[in-house]
């Protein structure tokens, strides 16, 4: 699932350090929106948070973009059920 999720093609720090604090951000963000939605995170909803570390979007923009991707999610479960 990390792999997956982070999609690894660059990193925002090139320390070894900078990396590793990147990877734990990146499962603790996994975590919290895994017990907020009641639901496993998908690659869109972490790449939101991602645009919002780096100040690319507000915290409005962030909660907005999660409440639509937690609400496509419902929809496409509620259809193959």
């Amino acid at each position: 699932m990390l792999k997956c999720l982070l999609g690894c093609r660059h990193w925002l720090a090139e320390s070894q350090r900078g990396v590793t604090i990147q990877l734990y951000l990146a499962l603790i963000a996994a975590v919290l929106l895994q017990l907020a939605t009641g639901r496993r995170p998908n690659k869109r909803m972490l790449e939101l948070i991602r645009l919002y570390q780096m100040g690319w979007a507000t915290l409005e923009e962030l909660t907005a973009g999660l409440a639509r991707e937690i609400q496509r999610t419902e929809r496409r479960s509620a259809k193959t059920s």
